[in-house]
């Protein structure tokens, strides 16, 4: 329960200072007044996320501090933040630039944590609260949180398999989304693999190759040239050669010469048809047919290498051999990872399908406790629903079982309401407004005592109440408080009456004032509600005579 609240520049409030005393504390105040600004502060509180525009006009900072107690400290030690003694120590800071701080116990905490640990110490219920009794969501997890133990340890077996299914079957999508990716990207991979294999690439070997190719058909192109020269000397059987020229062509000579350099001559031809004869065989002995023959041998080899590199770019898409090789590295990688992938999509599909089979088993033992659970809730809410004159309203829980599991189960739940003509249907579309105030209150008073916090802010919720209703509904709440803290925001005189600890919320020029009311502060309080005048005599008089009647309430409800 919250012992003391103190805030400075939130709001319309510079300061604050709110010391509880009491189980069941009201706060009351004229419209306007700045009652608005308590139900923010004990938002922020709860760990609800700030606004700069609850800062006070003129300020760059708010600040709130609160010392709550509790008595289940075990239930509120988390990640090494304690009660001391059951005290609870929480201050926030809030910056104009948008900045804030949260402690617990003097450590600096994230937002997301303080609201995590006040969740099971602090709730609260403003009239608006109603509309999330119109949410299927909110009414499941009310009827889950009557079912006890049992169903919540079953609840928790089932959100496990559950999301163990869920997250198994995603990762099988995927891995399958990407095995089809892989085997669209290296649909060709053992094609290109294969060439490559071949012709074993390394950086920049196209442009080596090339050159190489070039080398070799220089050469050749020499040779054949070497040959076709030795062919022009020599000649064939069917064509005379120079050398067959000149064997001819030479001895004519002789008939110029004198008959004294005949031998001269002759010396000559002959030493002419010599060297020419060295020169044909020393060329001709460097020159054989298995050399042009190995020569355009590698030529072909070459070229068929440069051929299968191009062919091998064209099919993997890619422009540099760099590309390919790199190509090569992760078509590797990925026929392997697809070796293996398959039986890892059938493994996991096994495992996806048992869990999913567990969560659907207990999806249907769940139904049965829901069902239980949820007669037991009704039960106990007709009969609150009684206490607070709603005789001819019956309040039923609807279990619609779906076609599949969700995340909460195999169904869905409606509250309804049956009326006295016999009319039912969803509680929204059967109650008025102030029914559904009731109603709520019905169902909070309901909550086994474990679900119910140690605090609960209601934010006038009697609102559309009156009259009758609206004093039976402070009687369950003066019943609740018996179970926990209850803090009520309020413009009900018949309720504020009865309760333990009055606050009231005053203007005073641009700044809101609050301060404790008793006797016949009190009592003035009381009769401005009652009237709109605190100095009316006749609201005076009914005013101390709710006051007189508190101790009788009291026993009533003992």
């Amino acid at each position: 329960m919250i012992e003391y609240l103190h805030l400075t520049n939130l709001g319309g409030i510079s300061s604050a200072q709110l010391d509880f005393g009491g189980p069941f504390i009201a706060i009351t105040g004229e419209s306007g007044a700045g009652k608005t600004s308590l139900v923010r502060a004990m938002e922020l509180l709860s760990g609800k996320r700030a606004q700069t525009s609850t800062i006070r006009y003129g300020a760059e900072m708010s600040t709130l501090e609160s010392r709550l107690f509790t008595e289940d400290p075990q239930a509120c030690s988390h990640e090494g933040v304690e009660p001391s003694e059951g005290d609870i120590f929480i201050k926030r800071q809030i910056y104009r630039n948008g900045r804030g701080k949260c402690f617990l116990q003097d450590h600096q905490v994230s937002l997301g944590l303080l609201a995590e640990y006040m969740d099971p110490l602090l709730r609260i219920q403003s009239q608006f609260a109603q509309l999330n009794l119109l949410e299927t969501d909110k009414q499941l997890k009310i009827l889950d949180s009557c079912g006890g133990s049992e169903l919540m340890d079953l609840f928790d077996h089932f959100s496990k398999s559950y999301e163990k299914a869920y997250t198994l079957e995603k990762e099988v999508r995927k891995l399958k989304t990407e095995r089809s990716e892989v085997l669209d990207r290296f649909k060709d991979a053992e094609e290109i693999l294969g060439l490559v294999g071949k012709i074993n690439p390394f950086s920049d070997c196209d442009l080596t190759w090339n050159t190489e190719l070039d080398n070799l058909n220089q050469k050749l192109s020499r040779n054949l040239k070497i040959r076709e020269t030795l062919f022009r000397f020599r000649g064939n059987e069917m064509n005379k050669g120079i050398m067959d020229q000149l064997e001819e062509a030479l001895p004519l000579l002789k008939e110029l010469a004198k008959t004294e350099q005949e031998d001269l001559f002759q010396t000559g031809i002959d030493s002419i048809l010599d060297r020419l004869n060295e020169i044909l065989t020393i060329c001709e002995s460097q020159l054989s047919q298995q050399d042009i023959r190995s020569i355009q041998e590698e030529i072909d080899q070459k070229e068929k290498r440069i051929g299968l590199l191009r062919k091998a770019k064209r099919i993997a898409g890619v422009n540099s051999t760099e590309e390919l090789i790199e190509y090569a590295v992760q078509a590797r990688k990925a026929l392997s990872w697809l070796s293996g992938i398959r039986q890892e999509i059938i493994d996991k599909e096994e495992e996806s399908r048992i869990s999913r089979k567990e969560a659907s088993e207990a999806a249907l033992r769940l139904r049965d406790l829901r069902l239980k659970s949820g007669d037991e809730l009704a039960q106990r809410v007709n009969w609150a629903m009684r206490d607070l004159a709603m005789l001819g309203m019956h309040f039923e829980v609807q279990l619609l079982q779906l076609d599949k599991i969700r995340e909460n189960g195999a169904d869905e739940v409606q509250f309804l309401l049956r009326n006295t003509e016999g009319f039912s249907g969803p509680i929204h579309k059967v109650a008025s407004g102030g029914e559904l105030s009731r109603l709520l209150l019905s169902i909070e008073v309901s909550l086994p005592d474990e679900q119910i916090p140690d605090t609960i802010v209601f934010d006038e919720v009697e609102a559309g109440l009156g009259g009758r209703a609206a004093v039976l509904a402070g009687y369950k709440l003066k019943e609740l408080s018996r179970k926990c803290q209850v803090i009520l925001i309020t413009h009900e005189a018949s309720i504020a009456a009865i309760a333990d600890q009055h606050f009231m919320v005053s203007k005073e020029g641009d700044q809101a004032k609050v301060q404790e009311v008793k006797g016949e502060a009190r009592v003035r309080e009381l009769a401005r509600m009652l009237s709109g005048d605190y100095e009316m005599r006749e609201a005076l008089d009914h005013a101390r005579k709710l006051l007189s009647e508190e101790s009788l309430l009291s026993s009533r409800i003992d």
